[in-house]
């Protein structure tokens, strides 16, 4: 019963990515969702500190372009309470949290400490940012300047695929 109740919830994901991809004027950036379908794998991705502008529509693109699963949170403390009961492909984190302000490198550190082999990515144009983000241990993010172009969608595609098929979502 649980297995079909999962099967029907895995179909329904991917009628939902394959209807976003009926609705991409890029076809370029609709072959990394089908790419994702084809796999028939889910990406998770938890998102970190955006605002309520930039967070929705990024939930959106991750959503349209990846057919990824998207959970968001607010503070640092919201993210490692998520990780340790979710899984996730890729974690990623605003270089400043809107909702409290704090630093999103205190957040990755925060995060790497729970020991987690889950691939964190900053969300910073700066690159001293991206390279403070790299010597704590996460893997270069991006910018949100470059959030739609297919650079950088394959970017958070291809780490959240390594992870899954290197760790097989395991948390440790």
């Amino acid at each position: 019963m649980e297995d079909d109740l999962a099967a029907a919830n895995v179909d329904r994901s991917y009628s939902l990515a394959a209807t976003s991809i009926a609705t991409f004027h890029d076809s370029r950036l609709a072959g990394l969702c089908i790419t994702s379908l084809w796999r028939k794998e889910i990406m998770k991705i938890l998102d970190v500190g955006q605002c309520g502008f930039d967070g929705p529509r990024m939930a959106r693109l991750w959503r349209e372009a990846l057919g990824a699963e998207v959970q968001c949170a607010n503070t640092g403390d919201d993210a490692v309470e998520m990780l340790q009961s979710n899984d996730f492909d890729v974690v990623l984190v605003n270089r400043l949290l809107a909702a409290d302000g704090s630093s999103g490198l205190e957040v990755i550190e925060q995060v790497l400490e729970l020991g987690v082999k889950i691939p964190v990515m900053l969300v910073s144009d700066l690159p001293e940012a991206q390279d403070a983000a790299v010597a704590l241990g996460a893997v270069r993010g991006f910018g949100k300047a470059h959030l739609a172009e297919r650079s950088t969608l394959q970017l958070v595609s291809r780490v959240a695929g390594d992870y899954r098929g290197s760790a097989g979502r395991s948390r440790k």
